[in-house]
This record gives C-alpha cells, structure tokens and sequence, in this order.
C-alpha cells in the first residue's frame, strides 16, 4: 500500500458534498438481484459550469455483509437500461480506528457494468471505444475521510449524517499515472455517489476500470 496518499490527503480540504439534477427516467424494477427495491434512476449530479458534470449517484439494490467486509451492488436505471458495478469495503469499524487508508475492491457485474463504464466515458466526454468491457476486479487505496478527521488533535469530523465519505486512490507503476476519486455512501437511503476529484484524472480512471 502507498503510504503516499496520507501526505497527498493532509494537503486536502475535508469534501463536502454537492446537490444535482437528475435524468428523467422512470424507475424500474431489479431484476435477478434478490431485492425487491425499486432501482432508482441514475442521476448526473452537479453542471458544466462548476466544472464537475460528471458527478454521478446510483442506488444501492444490495448489501453484502461478511466479516469485517461490506459489499455494495449500485444499480441504476439509465436510457432504457440498467447500469451500475459492485464495490466492497471495510467495514467503519474494522482495521485500525486511527489508520483511515484500507483496501476496496471494484467488480463487474456484467453487461451493466460494461454500459457504466460506455455511460462514464461519455459523461468524461472521452473518446469511447467499442465493446470496452469493466474490468473484472480492480483494488486500490480507500481513505475514509471521517475516520481520518476523528484522528485529529480536536477530533474534527465532516459534516456527514448517517453516511460514509472516502476518497479511493487508484495506483499503477508510474506516481505520476495515479488517479483520484470521491466515493459517497448512503446505507439508510440506499444510495452511493462517486465525485469528482479533479477532472484531469477523468482518462486515467476510465484506463483503470477498462479490461485489457
């Protein structure tokens, strides 16, 4: 694990989250993800003007606990279809309380995931290209923002309620080829949002979760 993060993190403003606009599709039922909720549209959070309009949420139709591990299956619908990818974590509890950096895992989940990864790219406004497949397991260096701030001196914390705030690094070889990420996590209300660090980071990530 890159320790570099910590000193990349301590240079960073506690995030704090944004509201947006959604799409206007209808919801639709889940199909085959033994959850009888409603999958909630897929919304674009945020605009073009304040230079993040590809901040996204999709609901969570899933929630798998097992040891000190939780995964989350986020599903929404989007243009007539379903898209969305699985993601698993530490638990807030688990680990080392004063250690905010631990390990999440991205999987696919298919067909949905590979129409997120086309549906992300193009809100990149990146080139897209044909039958790129969502990487079938990607792991990289989750920082828990809250977690981090209740280790400091005056125990400062964030202004979340009920929700979990971190910033997921992804890593390769070269530093200068990391990318950054803001994931938000609701279990109460059933929904995650991934926000934008920086939108320079927009071609590294898309690498990141595209299959070789």
């Amino acid at each position: 694990m890159k320790l570099v993060v910590l000193a990349i993190v301590l240079t960073s403003a506690i995030y704090s989250c944004t509201s947006g606009v959604s799409n206007s599709d209808k919801k639709v039922k889940a199909n085959n993800l033994n959850r009888s909720t409603d999958i909630m549209p897929f919304k674009v959070l945020g605009s073009e003007q304040d230079g993040f309009g590809a901040d996204v949420k999709l609901s969570i139709v899933q929630i798998i606990s097992s040891g000190e591990k939780v995964t989350y299956k986020a599903v929404s619908s989007y243009k007539g279809k379903n898209i969305g990818f699985e993601i698993s974590l530490p638990k807030e509890d688990a680990g080392d309380k004063n250690y905010p950096v631990n390990i999440f895992t991205i999987k696919s989940m298919g067909d949905i995931s590979d129409s997120f990864l086309s549906t992300l790219t193009a809100l990149y406004k990146l080139k897209a290209a044909n039958n790129k497949k969502l990487i079938d397991s990607l792991q990289g260096d989750a920082f828990d923002l809250e977690k981090f701030a209740k280790s400091l001196p005056k125990g400062e914390t964030t202004n979340l309620t009920n929700r979990r705030e971190l910033k997921l690094f992804f890593h390769d070889n070269n530093p200068d080829d990391d990318a950054e990420i803001y994931l938000v996590i609701s279990e109460k209300e059933h929904w995650l949002e991934l926000k934008e660090k920086d939108d320079g980071y927009r071609d590294l990530i898309i690498k990141y979760l595209t299959k070789k």
